[in-house]
């Protein structure tokens, strides 16, 4: 797993690339609340991520309930059907606000 942050306008846009499963997620776990911690808006671009397992869905519980706490705004974007099929079925669909695409996702945070 590897994630690349960059800025647009005042929104931290995180893309995971590779799998969010049990040994990626411990690793990323840090630098993703970190993100969350320094940005009032962040986009997580899933469009590159394969994979998350529940360790996976542990982490984005973690981010979501974060950003909650400081009153931030986090989305996900460009999810795989497969991914966008593990977060309808775990009701993760209902925490985060999905989105088709980085623009809409960006657009909703204006």
């Amino acid at each position: 797993m590897k994630i690349e942050t960059t800025m647009i306008k005042d929104i931290a846009v995180v893309a995971l690339r590779g799998e969010l499963d049990y040994s990626s997620s411990e690793e990323m776990r840090q630098p993703l609340m970190e993100i969350v911690d320094n940005n009032r808006n962040v986009v997580i671009d899933m469009e590159k991520c394969t994979y998350v397992s529940s360790s996976g869905l542990r982490v984005l519980l973690l981010l979501g309930k974060r950003s909650k706490q400081l009153g931030e705004n986090i989305a996900l974007a460009n999810l795989t059907e497969d991914v966008r099929d593990i977060m309808e079925m775990t009701g993760f669909g209902t925490i985060f606000n999905c989105y088709d695409n980085l623009e809409t996702a960006t657009a909703s945070m204006a």
